[in-house]
C-alpha cells in the first residue's frame, strides 16, 4: 500500500486480520488516512486496539464507524504512556504472539509489542 499515500478511507472489515502490528506497520505508511474499519478481525480484539490506532495514526478521525473525540485521543496517550512506564519498570505487558494473537500478562494490552517506536503527535479534534 506505499503507493497509495493519499488515500482517507479504508475499510477491511471481517478480513481475517490477525496481528495489529503487521497491520499498524502498513498504515503507519498512509499519512492521510482519516477513517479505517477494521472490525470484526483478530486485531481489533483487545483492550489496546482502539488506543494504538488512535496514537500511531495521526490523521484518523473515525475508526470502525465511530468518530473519534479528543477524549479518545487523550486516553490513547494515556494508555501508551502507562504501558511504556510498566515496562520500564520491568513490569509484564501483553504480547502479541507469532500467530497475532496474544498473551495476556496484565491489563495493559500489547501496546509496547512490536508497534512502531515513535507515536504521532496527539493534536485537538474538533
Amino acid at each position: 500500500m506505499t503507493g497509495c499515500t493519499e488515500l482517507r478511507s479504508l475499510s477491511l472489515f471481517r478480513n481475517r486480520i490477525g496481528s495489529l502490528d503487521s497491520t499498524l506497520d502498513c498504515l503507519a505508511a498512509l499519512p492521510h488516512l482519516e477513517e479505517v474499519d477494521l472490525a470484526a478481525n483478530p486485531c481489533s480484539i483487545g483492550p489496546a486496539y482502539r488506543h494504538r490506532l488512535v496514537a500511531y495514526l495521526p490523521a484518523l478521525s473515525h475508526l470502525d464507524g465511530d468518530t473519534l473525540t479528543d477524549l479518545d485521543h487523550e486516553l490513547a496517550t494515556n494508555y501508551l504512556d502507562e504501558a511504556e512506564r510498566l515496562e520500564q519498570l520491568g513490569e509484564p505487558v501483553e504480547r502479541e504472539q507469532p500467530d497475532g494473537g496474544t498473551a495476556a500478562a496484565d491489563a495493559f494490552g500489547d501496546a509496547t509489542s512490536r508497534a512502531p517506536t515513535r507515536r504521532a503527535g496527539v493534536e485537538s479534534r474538533g
